[in-house]
């Protein structure tokens, strides 16, 4: 795909490659916490599963990630929405704080609406999908795969907070937040799925989002002096 764009653009325009060694120490600086909170959310996104497996044994990893791989795909859905949307929302940041907040709102609205049917139709449906997706021997998951679709409405609205953070230039603030996250989601799982097996690594798996999400709201809010409604959701949850 590089290379047939990177020849096509020549019926447009020209340029060449050149190292820019000011810029190139200026995107490290402001990207370094970025990649760091990346290893934080790799972390907690796959500890379970080690923890797991060392504990309860491969069996239960296999239950486990029967409904995890359903949870790692839906999960995409919102980043790549929210990838569409950063450019703008930075833009009106900088130049219009009013209309930024309005699409802050906005973008949250969509996210919330999008997640809602998806989770309560998943949680109604929950035995039916892992039967159809891993088979009837996988069904067992099914209350795992609830806490998870619980934990999927929280990532939904986490990939708008986090976007924001970045866009206030407080990537090193998230980096803490996840961190944090990250030591709770190993604390956790080691009395959880000691307790509970593969449904108590699921269940830190939705207090984690759940406590990061909160932690990167705060910072927003606090950032931003302006904190979303979330009253006219009602609506959507009676639907």
């Amino acid at each position: 795909n590089f290379i047939i764009l990177f020849f096509a653009r020549r019926r447009w325009i020209r340029f060449s490659f050149a190292l820019d060694k000011k810029m190139l120490r200026y995107l490290l600086v402001e990207a370094w916490p970025m990649g760091v909170s990346i290893i934080f959310v790799f972390i907690y996104f796959k500890m379970d599963s080690i923890i797991l497996s060392v504990m309860k044994g491969v069996e239960a990893v296999g239950i486990y990630n029967s409904a995890y791989k359903i949870f790692e795909n839906l999960i995409v859905f919102p980043a790549i929405f929210i990838g569409l949307v950063i450019p703008l929302l930075s833009k009106l940041y900088l130049e219009d704080k009013e209309r930024f907040k309005k699409l802050f709102q906005k973008t949250q609205d969509a996210l919330v609406i999008g997640a809602t049917p998806l989770v309560c139709g998943g949680i109604v449906l929950s035995g039916s999908i892992l039967n159809l997706v891993a088979g009837k021997d996988f069904v067992v998951a099914q209350e795992s795969f609830v806490f998870l679709l619980g934990a999927l409405f929280f990532v939904f609205v986490a990939n708008l907070y986090g976007a924001v953070v970045i866009i206030l230039k407080k990537q090193k603030t998230a980096t803490f937040v996840y961190a944090l996250g990250a030591v709770f989601n190993f604390i956790a799982n080691l009395y959880f799925i000691k307790q509970y097996s593969y449904t108590g690594a699921a269940m830190v798996t939705l207090a984690t989002e759940l406590l990061v999400t909160s932690l990167l709201f705060l910072i927003v809010v606090k950032e931003i002096g302006y904190k979303p409604s979330f009253g006219h959701y009602k609506k959507v949850m009676y639907c």
